[in-house]
Parts: C-alpha cells; structure tokens; sequence
C-alpha cells in the first residue's frame, strides 16, 4: 500500500488521478485516519499549505502517526510544484515520526518545462522569481534558488552527486530520465517527497508490474452544473464551446465583496441564478492580488456560497479551479472521501462524492480539452 500525504487538494487530486490512471484502486480523503478497505493508493488530502507552520506540522504529524508501524506501507510526500507552502518543517516532521533518515524532494516536473538545473528553479526557461508567481498571494517567488526557497537545512543536490543521512536533498532534474537517475539514489530510509513527475516514477518502482491504460474519460451529462473559479487571474471560459452548449450563466464577485463588504446579497444573487440555470460559473474576476488574508476571506466566501447552493440542490457536477478554494468548498460541504475516476488533462482530476461527479484543477495548471466537448 502507497500512503500520500499532500499539501493541498488539488495536488492530492493530482497524484490520485495518476495512480488510479495505472489502475491502482485509489482513495483520496480529507480525513486523517487512514480509511477502511484495502486499497493500492491512499492520498491524503490536507490544506497545509494555506495554515501556518505550526498548525501544518500538528496535522502531518498526526496523520503519520495514525498510520506509522503498520505493515506494507510505503510514504510519498506531496509538495507544490513550485515550493510553496511549508515544505522544510513538514518533512522534518515525517522524517521524525517516521523514523527516516534522509529526504529527497524532486518538486518540478520537467513534462511542464519546470526544471531544476544547478539548484535554479526554472519555468520554460524562466527563472521561477521572474514567472506570474512572484505574484502569488500567499507564497510570492522571491528568488529561483531551490535552497533559498526552502530553507537552510535544505541542500542541492547534482545528477552526479551521492546522498547521505540527516541531509534534505533538493534534486536537479530537467528530464524524466534526471528524475529516475535522482530517484535510484533513494534507499528504504529515504522519504521521497515532490511533484507529480517523481511521483509516476516512485509509483513504478512501488508497482513494477503496472502499466499505463488507454483511458478515455468525457465530463458527464449534468442536470446541475457549478464552476467555481477561485482565482483573481482565472481566465473567462464563457467562450469555450462545452460553456456555450450548455448556456452557463457566469456570476463574477461584485468589486465591493471583493474589497470586504458582506457578501449575503451577492450569495443570494447566485441562488436565484442556480435555480433558474442548469449551470452557472462562480468566479472572482479580473482583481488586484489583495494579499493573503484577503486570500483567505476569499475562499470562505466561495465555500459559504457553494455550500449555499449545493443545500438548494446537490449539483450533479462541481468543478473547481484552485487548491485552496477547493478544499474550503469541499470541508464547508461536509464531504470526505473520493473515489477517483481519472485524469481529463494533467492534474486535471475527476472523482465522486455519492451522486456528485467532481473536477479539481490546479489554479496554475490549464484546463486542458476539458471544455471542448
């Protein structure tokens, strides 16, 4: 059995997507006990990158301890492509609980053209710091050197360097073939921890028999259909063509929500909408980054609303882009566990929650194919 702890849930939904496209019967929860039957794949799907430090440690913590001394388990830790969040104190965290003695963390993924050369972070041959997301509202990329990024104890490490113990490697790799060459280097006191291009990989070496399936999935007939947008730079989809047919209304936060008056009139607003459309798209708009903790009063206010909508009538399909709104959408529901259904695009992920079909997305990632059908 394959335990994944991730940072958030879009990622969680990623790497599920990629373990249940192999076959592997996969689970994701938001639960931190581990779930009854007996499944290939376990991800757990926490929101730590969105708490603070201490908070993220207490969670990891606890979930590792729920499952450690159990047998046949093996660990992957699940961080942001990008290195966002609180990766150095969450590994150091897993490392102690579990009793490991060395970390290697391989967050980019060179099937998106992010790279790690020389312990430099790049995006399609851009530095990290000179990419959209030195805009980020929570963790703004500061600088492109991995080190730097993560924190002092971390340390880079080359294609042709070895490993030891009580070290936190981050790993160059700007090929798949750098990402199996970094990975032969781990042991069975190595946690292995990253994104989803070292995840494929691990997932081969933990079952080697798999093979990748001929998969093809399609967005399923909704009677009741919500899109939440939870970013300020998500992109209109008003003119891709499954939005057209469908004649989705878009309802975009008013400026004044946005900038922190009350936010029960517009909610309203969405409820009459929802029950005179089949599908209606959420979003926040084209807004200046307010920082995180407008952050974090936005995705409250997208749950509260979702949540609103959802006790009018359970959609059939909800769509949400972004991590951290996901998660607060899905904890405000009330739903736990997921099984998953598959991949539409990379980390592009369907699962369901008893009649309710679910796509999460990234915030960073594209839709892919997903609304041209």
């Amino acid at each position: 059995m394959l335990l994944v702890i991730a940072d958030d849930i879009t990622g969680a939904a990623e790497i599920a997507g990629i373990a249940s496209q192999y076959g592997l019967d996969t689970i994701m929860t938001t639960h931190h006990e581990l779930p009854n039957g007996n499944h290939d794949v376990i991800v757990f799907a926490t929101d730590t990158r969105s708490s603070n430090e201490k908070d993220a440690c207490n969670v990891v913590t606890e979930i590792a301890n729920n499952i450690k001394g159990k047998d046949h388990i093996t660990f992957f830790k699940k961080t942001d492509s990008v290195l966002r969040g609180h990766i150095l104190p969450e590994t150091i965290a897993l490392m102690s609980v579990l009793q490991l003695k060395k970390t290697l963390l391989l967050p980019q993924n060179p099937s998106k053209h992010r790279i790690i050369n020389n312990g430099i972070y790049f995006i399609n041959g851009i530095m990290l710091d000179k990419t959209a997301f030195n805009y980020d509202p929570e963790y703004p990329a500061k600088t492109a050197y991995v080190t730097e990024i993560v924190g002092a104890n971390a340390v880079s490490l080359g294609i042709e360097d070895s490993i030891s113990d009580n070290t936190i490697y981050i790993a160059d790799a700007s090929s798949i073939e750098d990402i199996d060459t970094q990975l032969s280097k781990a042991d069975t006191e190595t946690l292995v921890a990253g994104g989803a291009d070292v995840f494929t990989a691990f997932l081969k070496k933990v079952f080697p028999s798999i093979t990748l399936p001929c998969q093809d999935i399609h967005v399923p007939y909704s009677e009741s259909t919500i899109i939440v947008c939870g970013s300020t730079q998500s992109k209109s989809l008003t003119n891709e063509q499954y939005i057209k047919n469908t004649k989705a209304k878009e309802e975009l936060m008013p400026d004044n929500v946005f900038e922190g008056e009350d936010a029960t009139q517009w909610i309203s607003q969405l409820k009459e909408t929802y029950i005179t459309n089949n599908v209606i798209i959420i979003g926040i708009g084209a807004k200046k980054n307010g920082g995180k903790l407008c952050a974090i009063r936005l995705k409250a206010i997208m749950a509260d609303a979702v949540a609103c909508l959802a006790e009018e009538k359970t959609p059939s399909l909800l769509i949400i882009e972004g991590g951290a709104t996901a998660y607060s959408i899905i904890s405000r529901i009330g739903w736990n566990y997921f099984n998953i259904v598959g991949e539409y695009a990379p980390g592009v992920v369907g699962m369901t929650h008893g009649n309710t079909h679910i796509i999460l997305k990234p915030g960073s990632y594209p839709w892919g194919k997903l609304f041209e059908q």
